[in-house]
């Protein structure tokens, strides 16, 4: 993990796997590595928040960090890897 965004959780500097599912295996809560235009990013997925977009929610200490919505017709340039399976840091 790199960054601050998911700091409420997940610390910089800690290891993350992730397992790939399909879309519809996704469920609301997940924390998810996705990307967007070439951007990597870990967040929370809430897909039922916001009529016609997929909602990723930032859970940092840091409010500078925001949500990021994405409308469904984007879907196609959104790529989901995975949903975060362990998360932990090394000594």
């Amino acid at each position: 993990m790199n960054g601050e965004s998911m700091n409420k959780v997940i610390h910089h500097g800690s290891l993350v796997i992730a397992m790939p599912l399909a879309l519809v295996q996704y469920k609301d809560g997940d924390l998810v590595i996705f990307s967007y235009n070439n951007e990597y990013s870990l967040k929370r997925f809430a897909p039922n928040e916001l009529d016609g977009y997929l909602l990723f929610k930032s859970e940092s200490t840091d409010s500078s960090f925001k949500d990021i919505p994405f409308a469904m017709v984007v879907m196609e340039e959104l790529k989901i890897y995975g949903k975060v399976v362990y998360y932990g840091n090394t000594l």
